[in-house]
């Protein structure tokens, strides 16, 4: 019972970050136009978030060390604290640092609480609750567009974000009645040089660059959907939240049919298989109508989606003695190619709109096919069935 109260606990924490991450990217587009801002800096909203990923691998080294739900306690508690200097600032600015206290939840949470569940379930089990994880990120995205665009453009961006610290809140009190797993006090603080001595194992390396093609490849369309719908193909926010909405539909279904696969075919088939499909669905997203892309957007996320809890689950027996370390070395480099796509997406969507970012994520995608492939291959020991 209290593994079911735990699983449950951690399903709402992730919610709520990518209710957050997802509502802001889904309603960037208006809420930068309050700011003054040119819509091509769009990303800068998210650049916040994104810059706790630098000390992610120390945090990681935290929770190791001190526990994972000391961790995720303080976290949650530091998402409350970003909440609340958002509700009291109204400056593009103050925004933007507001998300760093946000983003030890939205950038480095997933990491933490994916290598808790890696230390209370067998590796035999864990694809099942992986994928129970990723359907809460499923509900986040299909859920948000619509509900983060209804109360900005009735009530404001204020009032979306003092729900989030009442979500929060009762968050961080479910949190204190979770067990502690077994924390390693013996672990020597991590240092740099650490972070080398993994990164020296060609296995943790590759999976390190797979991290970031898909981490750029999200950016790329996610972070400019939304604009490519209001500037080129003339929607409202509205129209926007409901493309969301569909895409996180298809999020949903691709972690349910996770949660039951996972654990019952093969992971590299399926891994290559649905970075195969994403490659080929990503390339129609920029050259139809909405009516269309409603379509194209539900497949793209049905097979993107599909990607993440395959690859996440393989990587978290990359380096099974420092789970969260690596763990968060992982979502460390997502976060810092979210920085450096925020500012370079702004140039490639300024010279060719969201085609070019559609065409250069299927070629990232066909990349990661190629070193995925030659990875596994390699190592073939390295990767239980």
């Amino acid at each position: 019972m209290k593994k079911y109260y735990t699983i449950t606990v951690l399903f709402l924490l992730q919610m709520l970050a990518y209710f957050e991450m997802a509502g802001l990217i889904s309603a960037s587009g208006h809420i930068i136009e309050t700011f003054g801002v040119e819509s091509n800096k769009v990303m800068y909203l998210s650049i916040g978030a994104y810059i706790v990923g630098f000390f992610a691998p120390f945090i990681g080294n935290f929770a190791d060390k001190y526990g994972k739900k000391l961790t995720l306690l303080i976290s949650t508690a530091l998402f409350i604290i970003g909440s609340f200097s958002i509700v009291v600032s109204n400056n593009f600015i103050l925004f933007i640092i507001s998300r760093i206290s946000i983003g030890f939840l939205v950038s480095n949470g997933n990491a933490i609480i994916l290598s808790y569940i890696g230390d209370i379930i067998s590796y035999e089990n864990r694809g099942k609750f992986f994928g129970i994880i990723r359907i809460s990120i499923g509900i986040g995205i299909m859920l948000t567009p619509i509900y983060t665009s209804r109360i900005i453009l009735n009530y404001g961006t204020e009032m979306l974000y003092k729900l989030y610290m009442v979500y929060a809140a009762i968050l961080f009190i479910a949190l204190l009645f979770i067990p502690e797993v077994k924390s390693h006090d013996n672990a020597e603080k991590i240092k740099v040089s650490d972070i080398f001595d993994i990164l020296k194992d060609e296995v943790a390396r590759n999976f390190v660059i797979l991290q970031c093609l898909l981490a750029f490849s999200a950016i790329a369309i996610f972070g400019y959907l939304g604009i490519h719908i209001l500037n080129v193909l003339g929607g409202t926010i509205i129209q926007v939240g409901y493309v969301f909405t569909i895409g996180g539909l298809g999020t949903v279904l691709a972690s349910f049919a996770s949660t039951i696969l996972l654990d019952k075919l093969n992971r590299i088939k399926y891994t290559k298989f649905v970075f195969i499909a994403t490659a080929v669905v990503v390339l129609p997203l920029s050259f139809v109508k909405i009516s269309i892309l409603y379509i194209f957007m539900f497949l793209f996320s049905l097979n993107f989606d599909s990607s993440w809890p395959a690859f996440q689950l393989l990587s978290s027996e990359i380096v099974p003695h420092r789970k969260s370390t690596y763990m968060s070395i992982l979502g460390g480099s997502m976060a810092i190619t979210n920085i450096f796509a925020a500012f370079i997406g702004q140039y490639m969507y300024s010279f060719g709109g969201l085609r070019v970012m559609s065409i250069t994520v299927s070629m990232l995608f066909i990349i990661a096919i190629v070193i995925f492939s030659i990875t596994v291959k390699k190592y073939e020991n390295r990767f239980s069935q």
